[in-house]
Protein backbone atom coordinates (compact mmCIF):
# COMPACT_ATOMS: atom_id res chain seq x y z
CA UNK A 1 0.00 0.00 0.00
CA UNK A 2 1.33 3.52 -0.79
CA UNK A 3 2.08 5.97 1.68
CA UNK A 4 -0.45 8.61 2.49
CA UNK A 5 -1.12 10.98 4.84
CA UNK A 6 -4.09 9.92 7.37
CA UNK A 7 -5.74 13.52 8.82
CA UNK A 8 -9.29 12.99 9.19
CA UNK A 9 -11.59 10.44 10.17
CA UNK A 10 -12.30 9.76 6.47
CA UNK A 11 -8.91 9.45 5.60
CA UNK A 12 -8.54 6.90 8.37
CA UNK A 13 -11.86 5.23 7.17
CA UNK A 14 -10.78 4.80 3.38
CA UNK A 15 -7.23 3.66 4.44
CA UNK A 16 -9.27 0.96 7.02
CA UNK A 17 -10.93 0.01 4.13
CA UNK A 18 -8.24 -0.60 1.99
CA UNK A 19 -6.33 -2.43 4.48
CA UNK A 20 -9.23 -5.15 4.87
CA UNK A 21 -9.31 -5.32 1.16
CA UNK A 22 -4.94 -6.06 0.51
CA UNK A 23 -4.19 -9.59 0.05
CA UNK A 24 -3.51 -11.66 3.86
CA UNK A 25 -0.56 -12.56 4.79
CA UNK A 26 -0.39 -16.20 4.83
CA UNK A 27 2.41 -18.00 7.25
CA UNK A 28 4.78 -20.13 6.32
CA UNK A 29 6.28 -21.16 9.36
CA UNK A 30 9.49 -19.38 8.57
CA UNK A 31 10.04 -15.67 10.92
CA UNK A 32 12.40 -13.22 8.94
CA UNK A 33 12.88 -10.39 11.15
CA UNK A 34 16.20 -9.70 8.90
CA UNK A 35 13.91 -9.42 5.29
CA UNK A 36 11.42 -7.06 7.19
CA UNK A 37 13.87 -4.71 8.69
CA UNK A 38 15.65 -4.51 5.20
CA UNK A 39 12.24 -3.66 3.63
CA UNK A 40 11.05 -1.53 6.32
CA UNK A 41 13.92 0.48 6.30
CA UNK A 42 13.86 1.00 2.19
CA UNK A 43 10.21 1.91 2.43
CA UNK A 44 10.87 4.98 5.59
CA UNK A 45 13.99 6.28 3.93
CA UNK A 46 12.96 6.36 -0.01
CA UNK A 47 9.68 7.72 -0.09
CA UNK A 48 8.02 11.31 -0.47
CA UNK A 49 7.19 12.17 2.93
CA UNK A 50 9.68 13.38 6.21
CA UNK A 51 8.47 12.30 9.42
CA UNK A 52 9.12 13.70 13.06
CA UNK A 53 8.92 9.73 14.03
CA UNK A 54 10.57 6.83 12.11
CA UNK A 55 9.27 3.80 13.96
CA UNK A 56 9.19 0.01 12.47
CA UNK A 57 6.90 -2.32 14.22
CA UNK A 58 7.63 -6.29 14.17
CA UNK A 59 5.31 -9.11 15.98
CA UNK A 60 5.87 -12.18 15.96
CA UNK A 61 5.98 -15.25 18.40
CA UNK A 62 9.92 -17.07 17.16
CA UNK A 63 13.16 -15.65 16.72
CA UNK A 64 14.82 -15.44 13.23
CA UNK A 65 15.13 -18.65 11.79
CA UNK A 66 15.23 -17.94 7.82
CA UNK A 67 19.22 -17.94 8.14
CA UNK A 68 20.12 -14.19 8.57
CA UNK A 69 21.16 -12.47 11.79
CA UNK A 70 18.16 -9.49 12.28
CA UNK A 71 19.72 -6.24 10.88
CA UNK A 72 20.77 -3.90 12.86
CA UNK A 73 19.62 -0.11 11.03
CA UNK A 74 22.85 2.65 10.53
CA UNK A 75 20.03 5.39 10.56
CA UNK A 76 19.52 6.13 14.14
CA UNK A 77 16.98 8.05 13.78
CA UNK A 78 14.61 4.96 13.12
CA UNK A 79 13.09 3.17 16.45
CA UNK A 80 12.29 -0.32 16.14
CA UNK A 81 9.17 -1.59 18.74
CA UNK A 82 7.94 -5.49 18.94
CA UNK A 83 5.20 -7.33 20.08
CA UNK A 84 5.77 -10.47 20.90
CA UNK A 85 2.88 -13.64 20.92
CA UNK A 86 2.66 -16.68 22.46
CA UNK A 87 5.74 -18.95 21.56
CA UNK A 88 3.33 -22.01 21.67
CA UNK A 89 -0.53 -22.08 21.11
CA UNK A 90 -2.20 -24.72 23.07
CA UNK A 91 -3.83 -27.67 22.33
CA UNK A 92 -3.93 -31.70 21.81
CA UNK A 93 -3.33 -30.63 17.62
CA UNK A 94 -0.80 -28.02 18.68
CA UNK A 95 1.90 -28.39 15.39
CA UNK A 96 4.58 -26.46 17.59
CA UNK A 97 4.11 -29.50 20.78
CA UNK A 98 7.90 -29.41 19.78
CA UNK A 99 8.75 -25.84 19.48
CA UNK A 100 12.26 -24.69 21.58
CA UNK A 101 11.18 -21.12 22.75
CA UNK A 102 9.09 -19.99 25.36
CA UNK A 103 7.60 -16.43 25.05
CA UNK A 104 9.60 -15.67 27.51
CA UNK A 105 12.79 -16.29 25.08
CA UNK A 106 10.93 -14.88 22.31
CA UNK A 107 10.21 -11.53 24.21
CA UNK A 108 14.39 -11.80 25.21
CA UNK A 109 15.16 -12.20 21.36
CA UNK A 110 13.43 -9.22 20.53
CA UNK A 111 14.72 -7.30 23.01
CA UNK A 112 18.29 -8.02 22.17
CA UNK A 113 18.14 -8.72 18.49
CA UNK A 114 15.17 -7.03 17.08
CA UNK A 115 13.94 -3.18 19.47
CA UNK A 116 16.41 -0.56 18.44
CA UNK A 117 16.58 3.19 18.48
CA UNK A 118 15.46 5.88 20.52
CA UNK A 119 12.49 4.81 23.21
CA UNK A 120 12.44 1.23 21.10
CA UNK A 121 10.07 -1.34 23.49
CA UNK A 122 9.34 -4.65 22.95
CA UNK A 123 5.81 -5.87 24.75
CA UNK A 124 4.60 -9.47 25.61
CA UNK A 125 1.31 -10.60 24.48
CA UNK A 126 0.24 -13.47 26.76
CA UNK A 127 -4.36 -13.19 25.75
CA UNK A 128 -6.48 -12.38 23.64
CA UNK A 129 -7.30 -8.91 26.43
CA UNK A 130 -3.88 -8.20 26.29
CA UNK A 131 -3.84 -7.52 22.02
CA UNK A 132 -5.96 -4.48 22.47
CA UNK A 133 -3.96 -2.54 25.42
CA UNK A 134 -0.72 -3.34 23.80
CA UNK A 135 -1.75 -2.04 20.73
CA UNK A 136 -3.48 1.14 22.73
CA UNK A 137 -0.33 1.63 24.66
CA UNK A 138 1.64 1.00 21.23
CA UNK A 139 -0.14 3.89 19.47
CA UNK A 140 0.00 6.21 22.80
CA UNK A 141 4.00 6.06 23.23
CA UNK A 142 4.84 6.09 18.90
CA UNK A 143 1.55 8.53 17.88
CA UNK A 144 1.27 10.62 21.17
CA UNK A 145 4.72 10.66 21.90
CA UNK A 146 3.48 9.48 26.01
CA UNK A 147 7.20 7.93 26.87
CA UNK A 148 6.87 7.45 30.67
CA UNK A 149 6.14 3.48 30.74
CA UNK A 150 7.86 0.59 31.95
CA UNK A 151 9.40 -1.45 29.39
CA UNK A 152 7.90 -4.40 28.30
CA UNK A 153 4.51 -4.01 30.90
CA UNK A 154 1.14 -3.68 29.43
CA UNK A 155 -1.36 -1.52 32.15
Amino acid sequence: MPWRIIEKAEDANAFASELEQAPKFSPSGRTSIFSVLAEANSLILNNQYVGTRLIIDISGNGPENSGHKPLRLKDRRITVNGLVFPARPSGADDPYRNYPYTTSDVVNYFRTSGAQGSGAFVFRIDTEADIERAILRKLLIEIAGILSRRAGEIP
